[in-house]
């Protein structure tokens, strides 16, 4: 699960991408993301399974069940056994980061070079499971996804 990210640009090149990159949305709720880009929108529920294989752990399934495959392992990214769940050397926000990635390639269509500037809502609706740090969490797991910048409006002096 662990990708190497590439150098970012900087500068001009980095400014123009940012300006002209997709504008993604997420309203974020522990049961679900609903992630909308332009007219394209997309509501996942806040599981995937992963499988254990010899190169470490690979992503089978997010947001839908999985039924014929016994050693698949089921992550609830915000569930009460959020943490029981995980295999050795995964941590949660390699899960999460994971998610918003598969999230953020369906609505914007295809793997693209310029990324993505996103806009995450609903935070306050994590208040209970993340205890104020879910504006930490999420940006660092959507900058792991490939975010080129993240806001929280509903955050004054947001990170």
């Amino acid at each position: 699960m662990n990708a190497t990210r590439a150098t970012r640009p900087r500068g001009l090149i980095a400014a123009i991408m940012l300006r002209f990159g997709p504008r993604i949305t997420i309203r974020v709720s522990p049961e679900a993301f609903f992630l909308t880009n332009g007219d394209t929108a997309l509501s996942l529920a806040t599981y995937l399974y992963l499988d254990s294989t010899a190169a470490g752990p690979r992503v089978v399934a997010v947001g839908e069940e999985v039924h014929s495959a016994p050693d698949l392992v089921r992550v609830d990214l915000f569930g009460s056994s959020m943490h029981a769940s995980l295999p050795p050397r995964v941590s949660m926000v390699e899960c999460l980061a994971a998610f918003l990635r598969y999230g953020v390639q369906k609505v914007v269509g295809r793997r693209t070079m310029i990324v993505p500037r996103v806009t995450v809502t609903g935070l306050a609706s994590f208040d209970s499971t993340l205890r104020g740090y879910q504006a930490a969490i999420l940006r660092q797991a959507l900058e792991a996804a490939g975010a080129a910048k993240v806001d929280f409006p509903e955050v004054v002096g947001a990170l």
